[in-house]
């Protein structure tokens, strides 16, 4: 059940770092506001769904 519904924050997390209105904010401010409770939960659930880490994710998004 936790790994289903860290897929859905981690889906909106994505969402959040495609949109402009979002980058004042830090990742981890993000990461909070998908419903993490801690840093390094966000970071290791992001890199273990999306297979890379938030900021890398970030990069890439932008580069495309």
């Amino acid at each position: 059940f936790t790994t289903f519904i860290n897929s859905y924050r981690v889906k909106a997390v994505q969402t959040m770092l495609q949109y402009e209105d979002f980058n004042p904010y830090s990742l981890l401010a993000i990461g909070m506001e998908a419903g993490f409770k801690s840093k390094s939960a966000f970071y290791n659930t992001f890199k273990q769904i999306a297979g890379m880490t938030p900021n890398e994710y970030k990069k890439r998004f932008l580069k495309s």
